[in-house]
């Protein structure tokens, strides 16, 4: 894809990128804005890697890679959410342990202060 003249937004542009099961992606993606067209072209020429992060990816063992890392990051993300869930209810947690055993305290403080009036 090269850019053209004065053009600022740069599309990768998959719409007509044969896959192996002879499908079409539909997949487009905003790589970036340029200031120039020499960035632009830049931007437009980006390495095999950077493709590939695009899901450009040409045979199925690579396609199926990259779908298990894409799953393995899924559940490392799903695995801290519920990390950090379970660390935010532990500390609410211990917050009401404190405060029904300082509610108990005053409890018994008023429960005395009663007895002693009487």
């Amino acid at each position: 894809m090269k850019a053209r003249r004065g053009s600022t937004l740069i599309l990768l542009w998959l719409l007509a990128w044969p896959r192996v099961d002879m499908t079409y992606s539909t997949h487009f993606t905003v790589v970036g804005l340029a200031s120039s067209s020499e960035e632009a072209a830049q931007i437009a020429s980006m390495a095999g890697k950077e493709v590939l992060d695009v899901e450009v990816i040409l045979d199925t063992k690579s396609r199926e890679i990259a779908d298990l890392k894409q799953m393995v990051v899924h559940l490392c993300r799903e695995v801290e959410h519920h990390q950090n869930m379970s660390d935010f209810y532990q500390g609410e947690v211990k917050r009401i342990k404190e405060l029904l055993a300082f509610v108990r305290r005053k409890l018994a403080r008023v429960s005395r202060a009663i007895n002693l009036k009487k």
